[in-house]
């Protein structure tokens, strides 16, 4: 079973995270960081906002990052939300196979 957790605001959201997990807004915003370029943190939560008009001032401003996914319009959240998690999970790949090759040579 995956936790499903309730807060009536973004505040009350950030208050809850634990220490060492990062508010992640994906958004279509000029100083969101392209998806393809965001090293992902091993702990992190990642905020969607609605399809027609995205995340507002105040949960952009909560989020330590912004990412932005590919493209220039706004998409579907749940296919936003895929594209995200696939690119975290690349992401990882990508760092733990490089590790493993780093060790692999010592």
């Amino acid at each position: 079973k995956v936790p499903l957790f309730n807060y009536a605001t973004i505040a009350e959201l950030k208050a809850g995270l634990p220490f060492d997990c990062m508010l992640v807004g994906v958004e279509l915003d000029p100083t969101s960081t392209p998806i393809e370029e965001f090293n992902h943190p091993p702990r992190g939560v990642y905020l969607l906002g609605a399809e027609d008009h995205g995340l507002s001032p105040e949960e952009r401003a909560a989020c330590h990052r912004l990412v932005q996914l590919p493209g220039d319009r706004s998409m579907n959240v749940a296919a936003a939300g895929t594209v995200a998690m696939y690119a975290r999970h690349l992401d990882a790949r990508a760092r733990r196979l490089t590790f493993q090759k780093a060790s692999a040579a010592e």
